[in-house]
């Protein structure tokens, strides 16, 4: 029995996650132009409506999934930027899909730099990686972070909004 176990516990450690297995620069590469079509349709949007590109804009989702703009102008013109963004599906999606991904690779970017300084693992990381390869795209760890991410917050009694409390701040020139 006690070589049984030493086996296992050899087997557990041969199962670290490499973090130079994941395709961090493409994860990277996925979100930068989802966010840089963000702001160039919010940018457009301003200089369509002639509001000052240096006016800082936060935008997020609210609970009924509909986009929500906080900026110093005037109402009518938040009001129609607001609907505008709503209207636009790609738009939409983009934003859908950067309130996810972004923490993710936020989070693994993180990781990396700790990994690289320290020489350490990761054991979150390691429970959202899936030995298949072909089972970490992005998408998929997105999936797992957040769910992750839901569960620890539910178990320190916390309310995580998650995703749903994304927000994104910019000057649209900056």
């Amino acid at each position: 029995a006690m070589a049984d176990e030493r086996v296992t516990l050899a087997d557990q450690n041969a199962k670290k996650t490499n973090l130079g297995d994941l395709p961090l620069r493409d994860y990277k590469d996925y979100v930068a132009k989802d966010s840089n079509f963000v702001k160039e349709t919010v940018g457009t949007k301003l200089s369509e409506l002639n509001v000052d590109l240096g006016t800082k804009i936060s935008i997020r989702k609210n609970n009924l999934g509909d986009l929500e703009v906080d900026a110093k102008v005037p109402p009518e013109t938040r009001d129609r930027i607001e609907n505008d963004l709503n209207q636009n599906r790609a738009f939409k999606a983009a934003f859908n899909r950067l309130s996810v991904n972004q923490p993710t690779v936020e989070y693994l970017d993180n990781v990396s730099r700790i990994s690289q300084a320290y020489g350490e693992s990761n054991s979150m990381l390691e429970s959202i990686v899936s030995e298949n390869p072909d089972n970490n795209s992005l998408q998929d760890l997105a999936h797992r972070y957040e769910e992750l991410r839901k569960q620890i917050a539910s178990e320190d009694g916390m309310n995580d909004t998650g995703s749903e409390g994304y927000e994104i701040r910019f000057n649209a020139t900056a």
